[in-house]
């Protein structure tokens, strides 16, 4: 969609393009509309590209290089002059005042006006209108297809290499999004003000591609003004990284940007973005790991149980343990529980549980010992037995008590 839009775009000003050259090109005036008026409204659509495009053209469409064919049609279109800006300006204003007089002579009418009623409320001929309405569009065109580099020099800062799958703004996007600003600024430039319309133009362009950064570019939208905070926040950390030669504190962070430690706080909870459950694990050992995160915690229909079945495999974890504390001493209980992975079904060496404990392996193989003569006897785990009747989990639960019950 992107590309077919770009596409679009050329097209409407491939034949602007080469009017820019033959206007703007010396000896004549400031440019020769006055010799195109003549000329009905299809001559700009109908004018033949040159050579040079006309094969850059064939050879992209061929390769599918659509994006880097348009940037370079537009980086052969000349800049205007400051008194060319002017008297496009002058055109495009003309015709938004003959268009506002249309709009209104609408509602008196009800219904829309025809040209020859239009031009009789301007006091005009039907083909002075036609003319003077054909050279505003041609003069508009121009003003954009001119500065279209504008753009792209613009929205480059905001291009990020990960666009595609950390979802932001491809520069297809972006460029969109920039010329949307171009044009409102086309139609809003006042050349009596005395400043370049490059000057005007950015800052139109610039506002227009952050608001659609900051309404599409994340998966749980921010408002545009918490947004161009948090993009100053990333700029005043990577200044101050580069001042310090470290991170910056919270505090100094907070400093810079003349706000408060709390406030700062509140907007480093959006700093990062949100991941895909798609996206490639960074393992070391990729072989024995799940390729993705939506794989790795994904649960297998024969995993999942019943509430009442999980209920009553807690109850019986809980029971178990409570039986282990009023049989055994604390070492002891914990040599179990670690060993044979009765807290999370991980069962440890001797190594890690020495880690863990802060004791020797031969003192905790000792207190296994004691610990397994003292569940052998009748009355031990004796409240267990009640749950072993349980079809669905009667094999895991008896599977724990067996682990703890059964000599080695």
């Amino acid at each position: 969609m992107a590309l077919a839009c770009l596409a679009v775009v050329y097209l409407a000003f491939a034949g602007p393009t080469t009017t820019i050259r033959r206007a703007f090109a010396p000896p004549a005036p400031a440019f020769a509309i006055e010799q195109q008026e003549r000329a009905p409204d299809c001559v700009m659509s109908a004018v033949p590209a040159p050579a040079s495009v006309k094969s850059s053209q064939r050879r992209n469409r061929r390769g599918g290089q659509l994006v880097s064919w348009y940037f370079n049609t537009i980086s052969a279109t000349r800049l205007l002059t400051a008194e060319q800006e002017r008297t496009l300006a002058d055109l495009i204003h003309a015709g938004d005042a003959h268009e506002a007089v249309r709009d209104e002579l609408a509602l008196e009418m009800g219904r829309r006006p025809t040209d020859d009623e239009w031009a009789e409320k301007l006091g005009l001929e039907t083909k002075d209108l036609r003319r003077q309405m054909a050279r505003a569009h041609r003069a508009r065109d121009l003003m954009v297809a001119a500065n279209m580099r504008l753009v792209v020099s613009i929205v480059r800062p905001y291009l990020q290499p990960n666009a595609v799958a950390g979802g932001a703004l491809s520069m297809e996007d972006l460029v969109q999004e920039g010329s949307l600003g171009l044009l409102k600024a086309v139609n809003r430039f006042n050349p009596a003000r005395g400043h370049r319309f490059s000057t005007y133009a950015t800052w139109w362009i610039r506002t227009t591609v952050q608001r659609a950064v900051a309404d599409q570019a994340r998966t749980i939208r921010l408002p545009f003004g918490k947004s161009r905070l948090l993009s100053k926040a990333k700029r005043t950390h990577d200044e101050l990284q580069q001042k310090y030669g470290r991170k910056p504190t919270e505090g100094e962070l907070a400093d810079a940007m003349q706000i408060s430690l709390p406030q700062l706080r509140v907007l480093l909870q959006h700093w990062h973005g949100v991941g895909s459950l798609e996206a490639p694990m960074q393992v070391r050992n990729s072989a024995s790991m799940k390729s993705t995160l939506l794989e790795a915690y994904k649960v297998r229909p024969q995993q999942q149980r019943a509430p009442q079945d999980v209920v009553e495999v807690q109850l019986v974890g809980e029971c178990l343990r409570q039986q282990l504390q009023d049989e055994l001493s604390p070492l002891e209980a914990q040599v179990l529980q670690l060993r044979y992975g009765l807290e999370d079904g991980d069962c440890l060496s001797w190594k890690q549980i020495a880690e863990r404990c802060d004791q020797p392996e031969r003192q905790l193989q000792l207190a296994q010992t004691r610990a397994l003569r003292k569940l052998r006897k009748q009355h031990s785990l004796r409240q267990l037995h009640q749950f072993c009747d349980h079809p669905e989990w009667e094999q895991e639960s008896m599977g724990m008590t067996s682990r703890v019950s059964k000599v080695g």
